[in-house]
């Protein structure tokens, strides 16, 4: 891995957490109390690939409602 790219990285950490979830819970797709393990409200997440991918910083402006600088990307 001595030129892996910051993609590689993210293909082997896809790999990895999504392995994992199958070895330990035996699906991809496991279920998720959000509130309260006594409520019937479950959601289910699914670790299957491939996962949807963002861009960070359009995704921060986004989300915090700024602009960053151009520069700050660089």
């Amino acid at each position: 891995m001595a030129y892996a790219d910051y993609t590689d990285l993210m293909d082997m950490t896809e790999e990895l957490v999504s392995e994992m979830v199958l070895k330990i819970c035996g699906s991809y797709k496991i279920p998720f109390h959000p509130h309260d393990p006594e409520r019937a409200e479950v959601e289910e997440i699914d670790f299957s690939r491939p996962w949807k991918r963002f861009n960070m910083m359009e995704t921060l402006e986004d989300e915090m409602k700024v602009k960053f600088p151009k520069d700050l990307a660089s």
